[in-house]
């Protein structure tokens, strides 16, 4: 059992509470004024010299499971010591720091046990520094490195990310700049929710009320108050492949023959409804050969590997293209105002995603080339996030003269006509190009009237936004197939196909039966280390960690296969700044990014390829889960050095 009396200053502490904690060691921290005393077995020790030489002496059963490369140098110990002294005071040591960066070799960052107390010293020298003068932690690469394989530490975060700890001032010289933010922030709550009313980053919410009636209502979208901090090189890497992956998905998509194989032994019910429309699609003569791809890339970053993975590609219904530009203009404004003296050396990396998605359905209106005709944008009976969606068909209007008509598919039943030549009316209105918001879930087919209008829709000479063929592409069990040897080589030449796979992270699928075995024997021994996904978009459908292998049991092993086993990717947790229904949480988090772009092809060749902005939802660390409109994320921005921009 911990006995802690907390004092005011994290450096009383910090590394001790961390150390002792994540190791099970019992023990009592007393903080008198400035001075901490540590009892161990009875043991009082009060210089933290003193505490360190005890604990490396005679506790080094508790802590040297694998000899950590940093005890057996002792002048780094001394350097770590005699620098975290200093900095405390506000006074940095930088030769001090140089030699114990200099000191952090590839060998020692390869370790991956952090088990002495000058582990958590330099941490905590690291993070003060941090605080103190980011540029010039910056400059200490091996440090950061540490850092990142510290913090990722499973056994090391509940202590590291509390929030007692993380919002604590380091010393009474050394302030703390999440405390300085929470406070800016808590003062200034419902002026940052109205500002972001007022940059339209705004949701439609349903309240349930106590007589059983639900009420509408509207409010600022989640968001985080400040952006997050990355790398441009890392960023400009994967971005750079964004028109080659969409060169790759439109090929796929004009393979039916390919993917049917692929999914020949899968039963899920939503992709055999698509598999079916498909079938009819590619046969028929009058279907509309052009079609379009919003495509928005996924990944998040890992701190292991040092480079964006990818969670997925999505090839339906894109959401917050315009929401997340607003929120980065948000951002901006409380960055250059409220918060103008933390991040003076950064700046907003900007992207529009509204405007490519409006620049797409453009193009393909004008291929289809009937000025009097319209875009149909298929939705649910209640969007919440309407205005998201209703921007494009604003600027399409206001811009280019096109009027956009929004239904549902229960709509489309009793309004839709399509005449023999395959041309679709909705209440005698052409319509020219289909964009779907919607469709991507079992529960947006409920009956099988949903499934004929959806069959019918695609039957027709309308472009649409995606075509069942790219829908097809986006399923799981395809972004599994192209990590297979010989698969990817069918669409690309071997050098586009190296860099594709350089942001893969490892997916194993139950195609093999005979594989089921090792494949559940993983799920049970090392379940902190997968994901477990169906074949669906949207949150709150992924099976983590000890969940996996009880529900895997379960199944049969032809359920299994509608399944892929994914590696989990373990990015860096940061500090973030929340403001969900004008209340704030300050929690440690991670960041998936989201690159939005779009293609049109007909049956030849690709006609327009472009990249466009970007999307950040930034989640709760501990939250397995991550979707917006599931609840669990917030919209968030990024940030780089001002050089690097």
């Amino acid at each position: 059992m911990i006995k802690i009396s907390i004092g005011q200053y994290r450096s009383i502490s910090e590394p001790y509470v961390t150390l002792f904690g994540s190791n099970n060691v019992e023990f009592e921290l007393i903080q008198d004024q400035d001075e901490l005393s540590v009892v161990i077995n009875q043991q009082k020790l009060t210089q933290t010299k003193d505490i360190i030489t005890s604990i490396n002496q005679n506790f080094d059963n508790l802590f040297t499971n694998k000899v950590n490369i940093i005890n057996q140098i002792p002048d780094v110990s001394e350097q770590i010591i005699t620098a975290y002294d200093h900095i405390l005071n506000g006074q940095i040591d930088e030769d001090s720091i140089k030699k114990i960066n200099n000191y952090l070799s590839g060998q020692f960052l390869q370790s991956s046990s952090y088990l002495t107390v000058y582990d958590f010293l330099l941490h905590e020298l690291a993070q003060t520094l941090s605080h103190l003068n980011r540029p010039l932690y910056e400059k200490f690469e091996n440090i950061i490195e540490f850092i990142s394989k510290f913090e990722t530490t499973e056994s090391i975060q509940p202590w590291i990310f509390n929030q007692t700890l993380f919002l604590k001032p380091f010393s009474k010289h050394v302030k703390n700049v999440y405390n300085e933010i929470e406070k800016i922030a808590s003062k200034n709550l419902n002026t940052f929710a109205d500002f972001a009313n007022l940059e339209n980053c705004s949701y439609h919410f349903k309240l349930q009320l106590k007589n059983g009636e639900e009420k509408v209502y509207t409010d600022h979208i989640p968001f985080s108050v400040s952006p997050i901090l990355i790398q441009k090189k890392e960023f400009d890497e994967f971005y750079s492949k964004t028109q080659l992956w969409n060169e790759l998905i439109d090929k796929m998509s004009k393979n039916f023959e390919w993917a049917k194989e692929i999914f020949k032994n899968m039963s899920d019910p939503l992709l055999q409804g698509f598999l079916k429309i498909a079938e009819k699609a590619n046969k028929s003569e009058i279907t509309q050969k052009i079609q379009m791809g919003l495509i928005r890339n996924d990944v998040l970053h890992s701190a292991v590997k040092h480079k964006w993975l990818q969670v997925e590609y999505n090839t339906i219904s894109i959401s917050f293209g315009y929401i997340a530009e607003q929120v980065q203009s948000l951002q901006r404004t409380i960055k250059n105002s409220y918060l103008k003296n933390f991040f003076e050396e950064y700046t907003g990396l900007q992207g529009s995603s509204v405007a490519v998605v409006v620049e797409g359905l453009k193009n393909a209106y004008d291929l289809y080339d009937k000025p009097n005709s319209q875009i149909l944008v298929v939705v649910s009976g209640f969007e919440g996030n309407s205005y998201d969606q209703r921007y494009p068909e604003y600027l399409l209007a206001r811009d280019h003269g096109i009027i956009c008509k929004r239904r549902t598919f229960e709509q489309l039943i009793e309004q839709t006509e399509v005449k023999d030549d395959g041309t679709m009316l909705v209440e005698g209105d052409e319509i020219a190009v289909i964009y779907y918001r919607t469709g991507y879930s079992p529960d947006h087919f409920p009956n099988e009237e949903i499934w004929k209008i959806r069959e019918k829709i695609e039957l027709t000479k309308a472009i649409k936004c995606p075509s069942v063929n790219i829908i097809l592409v986006g399923f799981k069990k395809l972004q599994k197939t192209l990590q297979e040897a010989g698969q990817m080589e069918q669409f690309l030449n071997k050098q586009q196909c190296e860099k594709i796979k350089e942001n893969f992270a490892t997916i194993y699928d139950f195609e093999d039966e005979s594989k089921h075995e090792e494949l559940l024997n993983l799920a049970k021994n090392e379940p902190q280390h997968y994901i477990l996904k169906p074949q669906r978009e949207g949150g709150d459908n992924n099976i983590y960690g000890k969940n996996i292998y009880p529900f895997l049991e379960k199944l049969t092993p032809s359920e299994r296969k509608n399944y892929i086993l994914m590696e989990k990717i373990i990015p860096k947790p940061s500090i973030t700044f929340m403001i969900r229904n004008r209340k704030l949480e300050v929690a440690p988090s991670i960041s998936e990014l989201g690159i939005i772009s779009y293609f049109i092809s007909d049956s030849q060749k690709i006609i327009h390829n472009k990249a466009g902005g970007y999307l950040v939802r930034t989640k709760r660390y501990f939250d397995d889960e991550g979707g917006v409109n599931a609840g669990y994320s917030v919209i968030d921005g990024l940030m780089i050095k001002k050089q690097q921009d």
